[in-house]
């Protein structure tokens, strides 16, 4: 019978703590860095067990004891790889999310055998420090380190709930761990805390993999042939793994819920482990219990993650106040409609005014275009920077990457504009796309694209996603999108986040969503001129708050990604392209010059852009 575990009763309360500063009730081991479970066998805590673990060489590979990264599950163009593989590509992946390059210092907690920072040095010349709780571990590392004199590395056997002074008298550029948190959970908050302290002031970044729990029900099956296993007394699901970040003071740059990795992880884990004779300490062969692991995983009762964190200032102007407030449903008829009044512009009374209105878009923004732009070269150094039209494609493409739209497809983009996204996703999928958007004109332009391109299959519909058309709400969908649509109804956000619940297909829709963002906290005098007003925002919510929200209304938070800076690249290219033609503002004021200040705005965090992925 399953079992529900309340691990996560402390969501939005502050746990007491004791005169050391640790949650009331941990003893001593648990200080230490040993959560202790149950007793297996001679294993009293997990660092005998991976003091006494001798089967990793064999199975996961030379000095590797962390789970891999399978580019082809997001990326149906990849190759498949082997599990060894799939672990090197993990770190690659790290270090691609977290830009680490020959100038970066990192701190590896919880490092195992000094892997990850060998391949990490070499990658990218970067200097390496490895923690570790395991004295085996550790003599291995510095074997490492000595068979690699020419690679900057350094390792510590230490415990990254009470960190030697050597590490927190040195700043860092980056704090890395792959599945070692997970060991302490019960000190999450604790160690959260710790990394925001030890990033580097103003520019660092902490890229961690771990290994996850439930928000939900655990089975009995889990407990034990998981959770006792690994000596795992607590772990937290993928929602409250953030909300603890969160309110410890980091900001979530980008997030990835990798359990469908961790399953196949432990399916090549188990194909391997049962062309041998390996037992846990509790005599069951591994290649069984590895089976359970997958069963666990496709069970959604544990998992994996991979988050990017940044530090973020605790600074909230005391005049101003965060636009976090609880959403009023108590909204005006124009609100409910789709139409949210900040203050009249010029004859612009709304954003439908705005967007019908406006004739500069297709000479700055490109042909059909109103949608910002992605830019690879900002995660990926070697990518070639593109121009602002270009980096329009290049979002909707990273869209159908992220969501696996393919050619058996049904999407609804929900502000679809001109209907350039539609077609753009009918050509490269050959997906069904239905397109709805409030703007009369947008609709006229979508549909001469529907009749220019009759090989495809496009619809599009004039109306409001805050009050779907019935013939909208009589399909079944297997993707929505949206791309900087839904924050002109930011008010009625939770409202549209439970209709994109309501019209995904039921067991395999998925949401990607690109919005255009406020700030958690603080907003100047200067962005409600400047940005704000011109667009009609009346309410914008930041990333923060965002998810929450979508959380809230029952969907999943599949993939997270921070555009911020592929925002402040948008507006830089748009205000330099704006600065070559007359265009003004219905307020009179040149758009080059908002631009500009929309720039600032970015820069500041008082705007911001965000891609998600979200499931139900």
């Amino acid at each position: 019978m399953p079992t529900a575990i309340n691990e996560n009763a402390m969501a939005g309360t502050a746990p007491a703590v004791d005169k050391a500063g640790y949650p009331a009730g941990v003893d001593a081991e648990v200080k230490a860095g040993f959560v202790v479970n149950k007793e297996i066998g001679d294993e009293k805590n997990q660092k005998d067990y991976y003091d006494k673990a001798k089967h990793y060489d064999t199975l996961w590979g030379l000095d590797n004891i962390h789970l891999g990264y399978y580019p082809h599950l997001s990326n149906r163009g990849s190759v498949k790889l082997t599990f060894p593989q799939a672990g090197q590509a993990l770190t690659r992946r790290m270090i691609e999310v977290g830009g680490i390059n020959h100038e970066s210092k990192v701190l590896d907690l919880g490092c195992g055998k000094g892997l990850a920072c060998k391949e990490i040095a070499e990658l990218t010349g970067a200097a390496c420090t490895g923690l570790d709780l395991g004295t085996e571990n550790i003599e291995r590392a510095n074997e490492i380190a000595k068979e690699n004199p020419h690679l900057k590395l350094d390792f510590l056997e230490g415990s990254f709930t009470e960190l030697p002074k050597s590490i927190t008298d040195t700043k860092y550029t980056h704090v890395i761990a792959q599945v070692s948190f997970c060991h302490v959970h019960k000190l999450l908050p604790d160690i959260f805390s710790q990394v925001k302290e030890i990033l580097t002031v103003g520019g660092g970044v902490a890229i961690i993999n771990d290994y996850l729990g439930s928000d939900g029900v655990v089975s009995e099956e889990t407990l034990e042939h998981v959770r006792k296993r690994l000596h795992f007394e607590t772990l937290h699901g993928h929602k409250q793994w953030r909300l603890m970040a969160e309110e410890a003071g980091l900001a979530i740059n980008h997030y990835e819920d990798l359990d469908k990795h961790m399953e196949l992880s432990y399916t090549h884990l188990a194909e391997c482990a049962e062309t041998h004779e390996f037992k846990s300490a509790d005599g069951v062969p591994i290649s069984i219990n590895y089976r359970n692991t997958v069963k666990s995983a496709a069970q959604h009762e544990i998992g994996m993650n991979l988050a990017v964190l940044r530090a973020v200032s605790e600074y909230v102007e005391p005049e101003k106040k965060a636009e976090t407030a609880a959403v009023s449903m108590e909204v005006e008829e124009d609100v409910k409609k789709g139409l949210v009044v900040n203050k009249k512009v010029g004859e612009e009374a709304n954003q439908k005014d705005y967007y019908d209105k406006a004739k500069h878009y297709d000479t700055l923004w490109g042909l059909d275009n109103i949608h910002l732009g992605y830019y690879p070269h900002l995660a990926n150094k070697n990518a070639v920077a593109l121009t602002f039209p270009q980096a329009g494609q290049a979002l909707t493409r990273k869209m159908i990457e992220l969501g696996g739209i393919t050619h058996e497809s049904k999407v609804l983009d929900l502000g679809c504009g001109k209907g350039l996204a539609c077609k753009e996703i009918a050509e490269l999928t050959g997906a069904a796309c239905t397109g709805l958007d409030l703007g009369t004109e947008n609709i006229k332009r979508a549909n001469q694209i529907a009749s220019e391109n009759p090989n495809l299959k496009l619809t599009f519909v004039e109306g409001s996603f805050t009050e779907l058309p019935k013939s909208v709400l009589d399909c079944k969908y297997t993707h929505v999108i949206a791309q900087v649509s839904f924050c002109h109804v930011h008010k009625l956000l939770p409202l549209i986040f439970g209709q994109v619940k309501e019209i995904l297909t039921i067991g395999g829709g998925k949401a990607v969503i690109n919005d255009y963002l406020g700030s958690d906290g603080f907003v100047s005098e200067e962005t409600l001129e400047h940005v704000r007003k011109r667009l009609h925002f009346e309410t914008l919510h930041g990333h923060k708050k965002w998810r929450h929200m979508a959380e809230d209304a029952g969907l999943v938070v599949q993939h997270y990604e921070d555009l911020d800076k592929h925002m402040e690249t948008s507006y830089t290219h748009l205000a330099d392209c704006a600065e070559q033609h007359g265009f003004k503002s219905a307020d009179g004021v040149s758009i080059a010059i908002n631009y500009r200040n929309t720039v600032t705005s970015v820069a500041r965090h008082e705007i911001g852009m965000n891609l998600a992925v979200l499931g139900i």
